[in-house]
């Protein structure tokens, strides 16, 4: 009998436990998760690269630093007005212009709101001279360098393998003042300019020799400022290398047999002679993050031969989002797939609605575009949304928001290329099996069956691959 009351209790006390743990857990997950909201407009761009480090090192073990680039990245620009000089309306409706002035300055603020009804987070606003002062302390110490143009990849690449936080030599004493004490653990000047080469490419032979053995192959970053303009300069993906210790780069794609309008103007044989040196360093299929430098055709094209894919970003908070967990996956579509039995086709035009920057993750980040996701119209009109199913498991929470908060007028179909951005033309044969298979996987992860592609040859080895490999059931091509 005392044998039985023992494990009597024995079970009851596990049964408790077991109970008082879950009510642990639900009492955790009812915490709302705290997130540091950094304002960096009117910063310079040294300080901005400072903080973009800070934040990646900051949101390694999870979603806990988002910083406000107000509207000084374009991506996180709302298109509030119609502009008819432009050629196209930029809102549906002219009452929503004024409904999203007064409630979503930028997408930032969009964010926030979203993220803290949807996902349970907290946001505090914090100067960005405390949140260096508090999360700095956390780091390594400085990495100091002259010319931010020119070594801007060498200190991004360097944050992430360091710790460390860049600062210009003439920043030094300020930024001191505000996180003292900390050690410089790298000065810039003690890399060497090869004569002939200059200060970019010297940086980079320096990277290719001693940082590109260290660094994650997971991925990496391409630095181009775009036409020229602080707003369309992709160093604000430096907080995602930082954070998963990637190389940056900083190099021209432009080569006259890729180029669609060859001009020796933007020819860098260095430049070029480097950029191969770095990019057939990579397993296939890894995803460069960033943009072109020159065109985009020139970009995707050299990008694809080297056997990679592009992932165009250009966009504040990759760091975040990468951090931010979907419940489940894979993800399924509010509004299901039509069996083509169920269709009887009459004889008439039918019209499909396709918003083609899925592919990106600045367009996922951005609402669909400039807060498109959020104007009060979408719903009444079907319209298929293009998303990128490598998106999916690196940015698992980002892309469920759009899932669950889809309406049955809203499909999503598989962008440009199905695994990344590429063109198929520039595809070696022994590359397009693999991508095709990496394809079909993404297709179930997004609950996709129908594919955008863009460059897809007619004939050939790679085009049977396509054809006969890729399980989708429709295909629009450019």
């Amino acid at each position: 009998m005392a044998g039985v009351l023992d494990r009597l209790t024995s079970c009851l006390r596990s049964v408790l436990l077991l109970l008082l743990g879950l009510l642990i857990a639900q009492s955790a997950a009812d915490v709302p998760r705290t997130v540091t909201l950094v304002r960096t407009s009117a910063l310079n761009q040294p300080r901005k690269l400072t903080l973009l480090a800070l934040q990646g090192l900051s949101n390694r073990s999870g979603p806990a630093v988002f910083l406000d680039f107000g509207e000084d990245n374009r991506w996180m620009q709302m298109d509030y007005t119609e502009d008819p000089a432009r050629g196209h309306l930029q809102s549906w409706s002219p009452d929503t212009p004024l409904e999203f002035k007064s409630k979503y300055p930028t997408t930032a603020a969009a964010w926030v709101e979203i993220l803290e009804a949807r996902a349970g987070f907290k946001f505090e606003r914090q100067p960005w001279e405390r949140f260096l002062a508090d999360a700095g302390k956390t780091t390594s110490g400085w990495l100091v360098y002259d010319h931010f143009e020119d070594e801007v990849a060498l200190m991004g690449t360097l944050a992430g393998l360091k710790n460390a936080l860049p600062v210009l030599r003439d920043d030094l004493s300020g930024m001191q003042e505000i996180l003292p004490g900390m050690p410089v653990v790298f000065d810039a000047s003690s890399i060497p300019t090869i004569p002939g080469l200059g200060r970019k490419v010297s940086v980079h032979r320096w990277m290719i020799d001693h940082l590109l053995p260290h660094v994650s192959k997971s991925g990496i970053a391409s630095r181009v400022k775009n036409y020229g303009l602080e707003p369309h300069d992709t160093f604000v993906d430096i907080d995602q290398a930082v954070q998963v210790k990637w190389l940056v780069y900083d190099l021209t794609h432009y080569r006259e047999d890729t180029s669609d309008q060859p001009d020796p103007r933007h020819s860098r044989p260095h430049e070029t002679a480097a950029l191969h040196d770095i990019l057939k360093s990579y397993p296939p299929l890894t995803p460069v993050f960033g943009w072109w430098a020159v065109d985009e055709n020139t970009f995707v094209r050299v990008i694809t031969e080297h056997g990679l894919t592009v992932i165009c970003s250009g966009i504040p908070n990759n760091s975040f989002f990468n951090r931010w967990t979907a419940s489940s996956l894979p993800l399924r579509q509010q509004h299901r797939h039509v069996a083509e039995s169920d269709v009887q086709v009459e004889d008439k035009i039918y019209l499909a609605l396709m918003v083609n920057e899925g592919d990106s993750i600045k367009n996922a980040v951005a609402l669909q575009g400039h807060g498109a996701w959020l104007q009060p119209e979408r719903g009444s009109v079907p319209m298929n949304w293009g998303v990128d199913p490598a998106l999916f498991e690196r940015y698992s929470g980002l892309m469920e928001y759009y899932y669950q908060s889809a309406t049955a007028a809203d499909y999503f179909f598989s962008a440009a290329a199905g695994w990344g951005y590429v063109h198929p033309n520039r595809m070696t044969p022994p590359m397009a099996p693999t991508y095709v298979s990496q394809v079909n996987r993404g297709l179930a992860l997004s609950d996709t069956d129908y594919i955008d592609i863009w460059w897809l040859p007619h004939s050939g080895p790679v085009w049977d691959a396509f054809a006969r490999g890729l399980r989708v059931k429709g295909l629009t091509q450019w």
